[in-house]
């Protein structure tokens, strides 16, 4: 099992650290819960501190994110972003971020029934409305390359056109999704009784200084400080881990795919990966001999070929 963590360091960038490779005896919850402690106490790291884990589709770890979890996940990640921009204000316990009572254990004391009734005032907000529907859009758009990239067999080439193609949806989602995402999130909204704020209306930020307010309606902010502000850190995050180098290496790379008696197999694609992405491992002698032999390699495998058949 290999453990690798995301954080935030104190210049406030994302960092990723690779932490260990461990074996383990079996991969129930259970036996993968202790090895990941032991990991993260060896390290003097809390498991308190966890804010997210990735899995890599593997259900036994998620079998206890269920529903009312996700609920309460997507609550205080809202709770979080209202914020940020100034929407609620923040103080000692007031609009507080942690995990939201089950609705069986409101009611007890004072304190929980206001808990229960700001949970519901935000489940009941065009702000949590708005921002559930974009994740519906931009998560629909990215789950094919989601499934992709978790298979346990890869098809690289498959992926990389999935890389492409989610980029562009996205990217018309920023361009001519407004208008469509604004009617339907209007739509739900009048449905369930919930109030649609007036789009040609002056926004103002609750707990901002007006010095810092800008002239502002209330559609400018919900369409460039929300919706294309979200698209464009999806954009950012898919263009950084797939930048036109790294796709350029995985597709020559297929080059080199067993499957199928290496059915992609090419020698101008296998130097070129040597040239562009290898260079200081080969010498030039070395590359002139590499590509002798893999043309000897790949007039051995056509011959093979013609007299199986």
């Amino acid at each position: 099992m290999a453990l690798v963590i995301g954080f935030v360091d104190r210049s406030g960038f994302i960092r990723e650290r690779f932490l260990d490779i461990v074996h383990v005896k079996d991969t129930t919850a259970a036996t993968l819960k202790e090895e990941i402690s032991c990991v993260l106490s060896h390290h003097n790291l809390d498991v308190q501190n966890i804010r997210g884990q990735g899995y890599d589709g593997a259900s036994n770890m998620r079998g206890e994110w269920n529903a009312r979890e996700i609920s309460d996940a997507f609550q205080a990640a809202t709770i979080e972003h209202l914020v940020d921009i100034g929407e609620i204000e923040t103080g000692k316990g007031v609009n507080q971020v942690g995990g939201l009572q089950r609705p069986g254990d409101n009611g007890s004391t004072y304190s929980q029934r206001g808990d229960a009734a700001f949970s519901f005032k935000l489940l009941m907000s065009f702000d949590f409305a708005f921002i559930l529907h974009i994740m519906k859009d931009v998560m629909g758009i990215t789950d094919m390359l989601c499934q992709a990239l978790q298979q346990k067999s890869q098809d690289i080439l498959n992926a990389m056109h999935l890389v492409t193609t989610t980029k562009t949806l996205i990217q018309k989602l920023r361009d001519d999704g407004w208008k469509t995402l604004l009617e339907e999130v209007t739509s739900f909204c009048k449905h369930q009784d919930i109030e649609v704020p007036d789009m040609d209306a002056c926004f103002s930020s609750v707990g901002r200084s007006r010095r810092k307010q800008k002239s502002v309606t209330v559609e400018h902010h919900y369409r460039v400080d929300i919706f294309t502000a979200i698209i464009d850190q999806q954009l950012q995050e898919l263009n950084n881990r797939f930048n036109e180098q790294a796709i350029e290496l995985l597709k020559l790379s297929t080059t080199l795919d067993p499957r199928n008696s290496y059915k992609l197999f090419n020698v101008k694609d296998i130097c070129l990966l040597v040239d562009k992405f290898y260079p200081q491992d080969f010498s030039n002698q070395e590359k002139i001999h590499l590509r002798l032999q893999l043309q000897h390699y790949e007039l051995d495998q056509l011959l093979n070929e013609l007299s199986q058949r």
